[in-house]
């Protein structure tokens, strides 16, 4: 190349540059006129193919890539391996633990219940309800509304004066309706 044609060159590139930026800088959309990231073709580091390969499943637009527990149709480790035991996620139920000893935040006379628990704190979150544990001394006389009490926490409460009041279970729904009474 001769250095006329060098020179001319540099003057296409000079005349494309401040075109360009014109048309940045004048354009009514920011965006328009910025080059969009390519993900393919040559001189982006993936190839003409976008590292996807020439042909198959994966190559083509819209084809999802396996799951991560996808062995390519050979049985899957999880399900090879046996199930055993069971979960009590079912049927079990949560309790929150609330010692006698943080009881003593309450004033004389208050009546405590999951709603007082909550709000101060000391129940927090999701449960199925509230067991008392015996952990430490009770110096308030307060009613305590609670699921479920440990021998010594209710003779704490007993022995300071308040009382226990155990919430009843709910009762089992009737399985039959439609079946009749026994008459023996």
């Amino acid at each position: 190349m001769s250095e006329w044609q060098h020179k001319q060159n540099r003057g296409r590139r000079q005349e494309f540059r401040e075109e360009f930026s014109f048309l940045l800088n004048n354009a009514i959309d920011p965006g328009i006129g910025l080059p969009g990231d390519r993900v393919y073709w040559l001189g982006t580091g993936h190839g003409k193919t976008a590292s996807r390969g020439m042909k198959g499943q994966y190559a083509s637009a819209g084809a999802e890539l396996p799951r991560p527990v996808f062995e390519g149709g050979q049985m899957q480790l999880f399900r090879k391996i046996p199930k055993r035991g069971f979960s009590h996620g079912s049927w079990d139920k949560s309790y929150h633990a609330v010692n006698v000893r943080d009881l003593n935040m309450f004033a004389d006379g208050t009546v405590v219940d999951q709603a007082l628990l909550d709000s101060s704190g000391l129940a927090k979150g999701p449960a199925d309800g509230i067991r008392i544990l015996g952990t430490g001394e009770l110096t308030k006389k307060l009613t305590i509304r609670a699921d479920h009490f440990t021998k010594s926490a209710l003779e704490k409460i007993q022995k300071s004066g308040g009382v226990a009041e155990r919430i009843p279970l709910a009762k089992r729904p009737v399985r039959n309706k439609m079946k009749p009474p026994r008459t023996d």
